[in-house]
């Protein structure tokens, strides 16, 4: 539908319209003062206008104490690393190569676990699960949206 956006745009302006102060879409029609000119009504400013403001409930996002340490890591096709979790929000992975430097954050209050891993700007997002205190999976592949269950690509780790 080529007009979608339109409508969509129509929809929000109609809505703010019910929240914004000055702003009333049942006021009377426009008046014509001469051919060509016409004068829209306005609303009298109004006195101690209060606009409510909603707060959307944010997760609490924090670095996970559980998570903080060094694992063994181990994906589905036998490549292994290790990750290691700060307890400043760093992170730190290794492999057969270089060591990298990232961030993380994560929100245990969902299930799975949500846990964001940011490398050089680029953000992956994840889910996480844990067995016991020493073993946990992850699961998560860079440029897509966040799995909803495990699969292909979920790692195996074990604290060191």
């Amino acid at each position: 539908m080529k007009n979608t956006g339109l409508i969509i745009l129509v929809l929000l302006l109609a809505s703010l319209a019910c929240v914004i102060p000055g702003i009333n879409t049942r006021s009377k029609t426009p008046e014509v003062i001469s051919p060509g000119t016409t004068k829209i009504p306005t609303n009298p400013p109004q006195e101690n206008t209060t606009v409510p403001v909603v707060t959307p409930e944010v997760p609490t996002v924090t670095p996970g104490g559980k998570i903080i340490g060094s694992w063994d890591c181990l994906d589905q096709q036998s490549n292994s690393g290790v990750l290691r979790f700060d307890s400043d929000g760093t992170l730190a992975v290794s492999t057969a190569g270089p060591e990298f430097a990232g961030t993380y954050t994560s929100d245990f209050s969902t299930t799975p676990v949500s846990i964001d891993l940011t490398f050089e700007g680029r953000t992956t997002l994840c889910i996480l699960e844990f067995s016991d205190d020493n073993h946990m999976r992850i699961d998560g592949t860079e440029n897509e949206p966040r799995p909803t269950s495990f699969g292909k690509n979920t790692m195996t780790c074990t604290r060191k």
